[in-house]
């Protein structure tokens, strides 16, 4: 038997490997086969051909002294195409990568016959046909194509590669070769070589495969080889950290750049603060490389926060939480003038002086300069006193975008923009002066805390103040409003509301004039869309192609809690808040 050792490349998700593979390859050139049978492989006792047994399976194979033939006809039907197939015992392995290439020629008396040549698995040997001589049509030999793994045309004499990557979910017991096709007016023989078999165990796995490390921490990491597969004659575990400066302690010593083990685990332990290296690993079978690992190493960033209270009355104590190992902390405030610091390490005590918003600040250094992080400064943000206000607005309750103008019978909202995280026990107190005059607008439309929506009915300047109460006290703020009329927007109303079943919507533009706007159009369609005000998610719409200014809505069943109708006639919108009871 004429054995090869091949070495190939395998690249896969976080390691590329050298495999030690097992590669035969079967020649059929002076292997005492029969030069008289029809059916070389119908005997009683299987023939071995460098140590692999042969069976027929379909059809008759004969040898011409050199190479197997497979006789072979092209056709348009099943009854037409002709093949012949032969089986080789050899145990494939769950797992396992196989590559599969044979040196094939062919002759046919018809110049341009191409036959096909296919390999295949089973896991018994079938009878189709396999005692007869010559080819069999392919009603005979067809089921064997549900259990090809590759195939190629054959034209002239050459190494046909049929497969490179299969890879069985379960045992198989044999390899098949098939010739099949070619001339459709002259027979084809299909001339086998040889055929060379290359296994590739799936060799180990690694727990883990990769390694991730929080900079500045130092848990030690253990990597473990796992052998599933048995592999027998393991030497040794040569592990390669890339350099002496690797950033890693082994056995309580800066790691060496190659470490060898006899067994399957390693241990590293980062330094505080260093840059760390990748990792690879040589396992040795028999004292040679069977398999090279690469496992990366990713360092992150460490994730601090400030911990403390969001407003200091008097006095409140603040620390910041996963500053890096050996990592130093210098506390600042600003503006400055509003609070003093005693600062104890990861700690400080922040005393009020002034009122009003400052910036606390954690500067966190690190202990090697140069190494996995750098010079980080941490904030949060704080009020000395009563938090301060700024009211923010107008809102579209449908975009939620900002708005350029604040429209006359539109709704809108406004919110208090804080630089400081919400308090759970702050409470809020809204204020409109004049208030609106209108009885279906009453002040405020919808209140919730931090945000107020309104709707405004005349042309007039109006101040809308906000006081906030937290432990701390109170503080205020306020805006001036000065309505538009919006000839582009239509009157909307809506009733009863809030609403439990049916709710009648009215349009009205009998405040516009013809020379200010186009507004209702009997010929135009009339589109209105509900939208959950928590969620923006549209509940329902209506289309309506009538031009009455009354339009019935049933909102049985929808959800429940403010709501926003969005009306649009032709190119001209407008909102309206309702309640769904």
């Amino acid at each position: 038997m004429k054995r090869f050792r091949h070495f190939f490349f395998f690249v896969g998700l976080f390691c590329c490997s050298i495999h030690l593979l097992h590669a035969e390859t079967i020649t059929y050139s002076g292997s005492g086969l029969s030069t008289t049978s029809c059916n070389i492989f119908n005997l009683a006792t299987a023939p071995v051909v460098n140590g692999r047994a042969h069976y027929p399976l379909a059809g008759g194979a004969y040898f011409n002294g050199t190479a197997v033939v497979l006789k072979t006809h092209g056709g348009s039907t099943n009854s037409t195409v002709l093949g012949t197939a032969y089986a080789i015992a050899f145990p494939i392995k769950k797992d396992y990568t196989y590559a599969i290439s044979i040196n094939a020629g062919r002759q046919s008396s018809d110049p341009v016959s191409t036959p096909q040549l296919a390999v295949g698995v089973l896991n018994a040997l079938v009878d189709l046909s396999a005692t007869v001589c010559n080819s069999v049509d392919q009603n005979t030999w067809g089921s064997l194509q549900s259990n090809f793994i590759g195939q190629t045309w054959v034209n002239t004499t050459s190494t046909y590669t049929l497969t490179t990557g299969f890879t069985p979910t379960t045992n198989y017991a044999y390899f098949f070769v098939l010739g099949y096709g070619g001339s459709t007016s002259n027979s084809t023989e299909l001339l086998i070589n040889n055929v060379t078999i290359t296994e590739t165990s799936p060799g180990f796995t690694l727990s883990p495969s990769t390694i991730g490390v929080t900079c500045g921490t130092t848990p030690p990491k253990t990597i473990t080889v796992n052998n599933p597969y048995n592999i027998a004659n393991i030497t040794s575990y040569e592990w390669h950290l890339g350099s002496a400066s690797n950033g890693w302690i082994y056995n309580g010593s800066a790691a060496p750049q190659n470490i060898s083990t006899s067994t399957n685990t390693l241990t590293l332990t980062p330094t505080c603060g260093a840059n760390l290296s990748n990792i690879s690993l040589d396992v040795m079978v028999s004292g040679s490389v069977y398999k090279s690992y690469s496992i990366p190493v990713t360092q992150t960033a460490p994730s601090m926060t400030i911990n403390g209270a969001n407003s200091v009355c008097n006095s409140e104590y603040y620390s910041i939480s996963d500053v890096p190992c050996n990592g130093s902390v210098t506390w600042s405030a600003s503006p400055s003038g509003y609070v003093s610091l005693t600062p104890s390490g990861n700690a400080v005590t922040v005393t009020k002086l002034l009122d009003g918003p400052v910036t606390l600040t954690a500067t966190v250094t690190p202990s090697i300069p140069g190494g996995c992080y750098s010079t980080t400064n941490v904030n949060k943000y704080i009020s000395a006193g009563p938090p301060p206000l700024n009211i923010v607005g107008p809102y579209d309750p449908v975009s939620h975008a900002i708005m350029s103008v604040t429209c006359i019978n539109k709704e809108y909202y406004y919110i208090v923009g804080d630089p400081v995280m919400p308090d759970p026990y702050e409470s809020y107190t809204w204020m409109l002066s004049p208030p609106p005059t209108s009885i279906n607008n009453p002040f405020p439309s919808f209140y919730s805390g931090s945000t107020v929506y309104l709707t405004f009915d005349v042309h007039d300047y109006f101040t809308l103040s906000v006081s906030k109460t937290n432990s701390c006290g109170t503080s205020s703020g306020q805006i001036q409003i000065l309505p538009q009329e919006c000839f582009s927007a239509f009157k909307v109303s809506a009733s009863p509301n809030p609403v439990t079943n049916v709710l009648i919507v009215t349009l009205d533009d009998a405040t516009r004039t013809t020379a200010q706007a186009k507004t209702l159009q009997s010929n135009e369609n009339v589109l209105i869309e509900l939208f959950h005000s928590a969620t923006a998610h549209k509940q329902k719409q209506w289309t309506f192609k009538t031009g009455q200014k009354q339009y019935t809505l049933n909102v049985a069943g929808l959800r429940k809690g403010p709501n926003v109708l969005k009306i649009t006639k032709g190119k001209q919108q407008q909102t309206i808040n309702i309640i769904i009871q």
